[in-house]
């Protein structure tokens, strides 16, 4: 049986607390649904979960050790990462002056919102390490290693999924409370945590 090979007491735990981790996603969604509400937030979310579907296959693939085993193709995919990060930071800062300015943004699309978040995911380098170097370690390498490490890979997603959900509705309670100027407070902390984290993975690599 394929779960029979999994390690699940550790697996489980180390997924929520792996997935509680306010990394780029969490924060995205929690900025989405307090300038949105937790409808469009929560829509977005498939398009990060779509992304990590792409690099669960991936890694089951093979690719997966290939990439962390390639300097080059490692540091594109980090480069692009970074360079997307800091462009959503700056537009998130950009958008802070308008909030607080006479007028506030235009509310994006529920498309526009999934695909952001797809972008995020996708050019996360942190994201394939956690699908090709920690996920594999809860699994028997012997016998059906890529049923399981799809297994993993997908109930990692529904773990994901969850705690993401409680990320917007977190968000969504405190647009209850956000005035116009908290939110452009907002937008400013989240954009210099996006650069933030640009510059971290710039300067971090495969840390």
């Amino acid at each position: 049986m394929i779960w029979s090979g999994i390690a699940w007491t550790s697996f489980v735990p180390t997924a929520f607390l792996i997935s509680l981790l306010p990394g780029a996603n969490q924060l995205l969604i929690v900025r989405n649904a307090v300038r949105q509400g937790s409808g469009d937030a929560l829509a977005g979310l498939a398009g990060r979960l779509g992304g990590f579907v792409i690099l669960i296959v991936i890694v089951a693939a093979g690719m997966g050790s290939v990439l962390t085993a390639s300097p080059a193709a490692f540091g594109a995919m980090t480069w692009l990462g970074v360079a997307y990060l800091a462009w959503f930071g700056f537009v998130a800062l950009l958008n802070a002056s308008r909030t607080t300015a006479a007028f506030a943004p235009m509310p994006r699309s529920r498309r526009a919102l999934t695909r952001q978040e797809f972008l995020v995911a996708i050019t996360n380098p942190k994201a394939l390490l956690l699908f090709a170097v920690i996920l594999p370690q809860f699994i028997s390498a012997s016998g059906e290693a890529t049923g399981r490490l799809l297994f993993v890979g997908l109930t990692y997603l529904a773990i994901e999924a969850t705690v993401s959900s409680g990320y917007a509705l977190l968000g969504a309670r405190l647009r209850t409370f956000t005035t116009r100027t908290a939110a452009g407070c907002i937008d400013r902390i989240s954009g210099l945590m996006f650069l933030g984290l640009a510059v971290y993975l710039a300067l971090n690599g495969r840390v």
